[in-house]
């Protein structure tokens, strides 16, 4: 009997000083193991064809290792970063670029392994050693924890080579290691925003949007707590909160016309709230556009809430935020200022939240989404190890439609294939 079992799984870390731990240190000259690691990057609900390739650009990795006390011990650059499609060739829709694949020099016994990729300036601060073994330096959670990626100079966030991170519980590496089988599944350390118009709505142009009350800093990984993460709340840099200032998008930036898809990208900002003045405070955009056939732009303060409910949603590291605007039913204020500074009026939003961690398959209709982490499920009658109790595969899912999901097993495979379960209700959420 075959079943499958659906969970969702999230990773997650997090920000500087000398942390080797002042210990003796030890160049390495022997008992080392050049092994391979491979990379599992997130996927979005768009066309992967057209986002993977800048999206999940790796340029520079760096391994961190920590031993069974979880003090760091060794940091190691790795090299021949390589695109690796792990998808059978017969896939209709491949993603070459989910999986990347690096070599790196590491010394041998049982390691807890960090991955940190594009985040070499980020962890210069910590003036940690670069291929030298350390006796024992600070906690990983210590060290996490203190390193902080910076925004461009121009305070505006490229549409690549995003930082990111991932963890492998401890591995054993020996001599003759070469190829360590766990993937290690990385998470970005930024959220992303787009913005478009409901196919209903034609009596308004976009012209542009403003990102308010940005952090310049961010966390390359989640907040660390002892040997573990959270995600629960989001862990901003303290005192980056660039407030009364804004990051500006022209519609000329966008890779789509009137409309903004991968565009907008930030570090993960606190929940807002709807009180007076803390408001104005809020993370948030401010529309400009055209209404009604006009050449004038006005503007239009959009709060990143859900506008049924009006709970605020915090902006966290690897998600997407869809900002869908429904109506437009009157200009708006004369200027950028004005709009930041006021409530929002005469326009509606819908705001999908979707987290891009593990689920690398996506169908996604512009409002609602169904992710699974994979694509493809071998089936067994057994274990193809040999063991003689029941094989079953594990599969994740996730959706924001508030009534769940369904599976259907044809009727040619029921008599052995089994499913469980088979349906959710979506009454705990994603």
């Amino acid at each position: 009997m075959t079943s499958f079992i659906l969970l969702i799984t999230t990773l997650l870390s997090s920000c500087v000083q000398d942390l080797d731990g002042g210990k003796e240190q030890q160049v390495i000259t022997d008992e080392m193991a050049l092994v391979t690691l491979s990379l599992s990057a997130p996927s979005s609900p768009v066309t992967r064809a057209e986002a993977t390739a800048t999206e999940n650009a790796i340029s520079e990795v760096d391994v961190l290792l920590f031993n069974a006390s979880d003090n760091f011990i060794y940091r190691a650059h790795g090299t021949s970063i390589k695109d690796q499609a792990t998808v059978p060739a017969t896939d209709p829709d491949p993603d070459p670029y989910a999986t990347k694949k690096f070599e790196v020099r590491l010394p041998v016994g049982t390691h807890h392994v960090v991955v940190l990729a594009n985040a070499r300036a980020a962890i210069a601060a910590l003036s940690l050693p670069v291929a030298t073994l350390v006796s024992g330096g600070a906690s990983r959670a210590t060290v996490l924890n203190s390193i902080a990626a910076s925004l461009p100079a121009g305070d505006k966030m490229g549409k690549t080579n995003f930082p990111m991170w991932g963890y492998l519980a401890p591995v054993t590496i020996d001599e003759t290691s070469s190829d360590i089988a766990s993937i290690i599944d990385l998470t970005r350390a930024v959220v992303r925003v787009d913005v478009s118009l409901d196919t209903d709505v034609t009596n308004f142009i976009i012209d542009s949007v403003l990102l308010y009350n940005y952090h310049d800093k961010g966390h390359v990984a989640p907040e660390a707590t002892g040997s573990g993460y959270t995600t629960a709340t989001v862990y901003p840099v303290t005192g980056s909160k660039q407030e009364d200032t804004f990051i500006g998008y022209a519609i000329s930036e966008s890779t789509e016309p009137g409309k903004f898809l991968r565009t907008i990208y930030a570090f993960e900002a606190g929940i807002g709230t709807g009180t007076n003045p803390d408001r104005v405070q809020n993370t948030c955009l401010v529309v400009g556009g055209r209404y009604d056939g006009s050449n004038d732009i006005t503007y239009y303060r959009v709060e990143f809430h859900n506008d049924d409910t009006k709970e605020y949603l915090a902006l966290k590291r690897n998600h997407l935020y869809n900002v869908v605007i429904d109506e437009v039913s009157d200009d708006g204020w004369l200027s950028p200022w004005y709009a930041y500074t006021h409530e929002s009026s005469n326009i509606t939003v819908q705001i999908t939240a979707w987290n891009d961690a593990g689920m690398n398959e996506v169908e996604f209709n512009g409002q609602h989404y169904l992710a699974v982490d994979k694509s493809h499920v071998n089936l067994y009658t057994g274990d193809p190890a040999g063991n003689p109790a029941t094989y079953y595969q594990v599969v994740g899912a996730q959706t924001n439609y508030s009534e769940g999901w369904e599976i259907e097993i044809p009727t040619e495979f029921e008599d052995w294939l089994e499913v469980t379960p088979l349906s959710y209700d979506g009454s705990s959420g994603e």
